[in-house]
């Protein structure tokens, strides 16, 4: 596949086939985006390591990584004047005063995300002196708990009660949620929910290991424990990596947009024109203000007043208009339509045998008819031996009349 620039690329896929033609193309339209930038603020090195060291190879080790990460000290954040990105990591990083505090409620009131990454119990005064007062949950001090203790320490805890429904963890669902349920902390953080908090994820023993809440018009997520190995094994799974992009993706509100459809399928043009202008910014059309619909063979379709929707009943891409906003879906034939392969002659029977009689109910063999029934079995025979018996004889005289000609 060619490099794709910034934008939506309508493309095709063709496969050489001569059977099953109309099969043989699949269209789609892909939206590609440039890679988004994340500002990651720790604490500098620990231990002659950086503390965002596993979390720099998640988001930038891969060319197809759609984030790019680069890090800054809390002194260059507090005397920066904007924030050079819509998604920041404050990654246990500690100290920073009142400008770091106003900053960061700026950021995130203001639509940011923002991931805080609460290591142990020991940075509750750091998290109240920088969250206190506008994020609805806090870090209980190691003073009023007992803790956990450092690796190699003979106690961890486990991941349990994921919220599989939640965007974080949608893409989870299935077999990979067990690499979350078999990860270790060693060392965490004890989280306390304040109102207008959720837990997504918690710990064994009921303590939140995730965090999520809304303030003003951004998002907010906090984890439990470090980015890094020293405090849990989840950068040494393969789920790491694909977190951290989903954590992303909830903050920054992405949604994918279907890249085709299958023809069948009902969808509503205003709906659709109303998606395309929240991914470009743009104002969506009015409820009032009319939608134009142009099917692949450039005809233009009326939507159902009552549902505003419309059936694909053709392959190809569809144009939806309206005044001041456009867009195009791709439609695909249904791939069952191309399944050559041979039915289960066991399922077929099974089938028949439990489908319902179409016709009427059988007459039990038992149950005599009614003389009014025989008269009309009678009276149908009749009119059948009659209609033959004139259709005969008709047949007979034309015949004859043919053969007269002819001699």
């Amino acid at each position: 596949m060619p490099s794709l620039g910034d934008g939506v690329h309508e493309m095709a896929v063709r496969v050489e086939d001569p059977a099953l033609i109309a099969d043989n193309r699949y269209l789609l339209r892909l939206s590609v985006r440039g890679k988004r930038p994340v500002l990651v603020i720790d604490g500098g090195e620990r231990s002659g390591r950086r503390p965002s060291l596993y979390l720099e190879a998640a988001v930038n080790a891969s060319t197809l990584s759609p984030y790019r990460l680069s890090r800054m000290s809390i002194r260059q954040f507090e005397a920066g004047e904007q924030v050079p990105s819509e998604l920041l990591v404050w990654n246990g990083a500690r100290g920073g005063g009142e400008r770091a505090r106003r900053r960061l409620e700026e950021f995130v009131t203001d639509g940011g995300g923002l991931v805080i990454v609460a290591e142990d119990s020991d940075y509750a005064a750091d998290f109240d002196r920088l969250f206190a007062g506008w994020i609805p949950a806090k870090v209980i001090p190691a003073s009023e708990t007992e803790g956990a203790r450092l690796r190699p320490g003979e106690k961890y805890r486990f991941l349990t009660d994921l919220e599989m429904d939640h965007p974080v963890f949608v893409p989870f669902k299935g077999t990979a949620a067990g690499a979350f349920l078999t990860a270790k902390f060693y060392r965490y953080a004890r989280l306390a929910t304040l109102n207008g908090a959720g837990v997504i994820a918690r710990l064994d023993n009921g303590d939140p290991a995730l965090v999520h809440a809304a303030v003003g018009q951004g998002r907010v997520l906090i984890f439990c424990s470090s980015a890094d190995d020293s405090g849990n094994d989840l950068p040494l799974r393969t789920v790491y990596v694909p977190l951290w992009h989903q954590m992303f993706r909830f903050l920054e509100r992405f949604r994918e947009h279907r890249t085709s459809y299958l023809v069948g399928d009902a969808v509503s043009p205003r709906k659709l024109l109303a998606q395309e202008a929240a991914a470009s910014g743009a104002a969506a059309p009015d409820s009032g203000q009319a939608v134009v619909v142009i099917d692949p063979a450039q005809r233009r379709l009326q939507s159902d007043a009552a549902s505003d929707s419309i059936f694909l009943t053709r392959a190809g891409f569809y144009e939806i208009r309206a005044e001041g906003a456009n867009t195009r879906i791709a439609v695909n034939v249904p791939p069952a339509e191309s399944d050559l392969s041979h039915a289960d002659s066991e399922e077929l029977v099974a089938g028949w045998n439990q489908a319902p009689p179409d016709g009427p109910a059988a007459v039990e063999e038992s149950e005599p008819l009614t003389p009014e029934e025989q008269d009309k079995h009678r009276n149908l025979w009749r009119f059948l031996v009659l209609a033959a018996t004139v259709f005969l004889v008709g047949e007979g005289f034309l015949s004859n009349r043919l053969t007269v000609k002819q001699g």
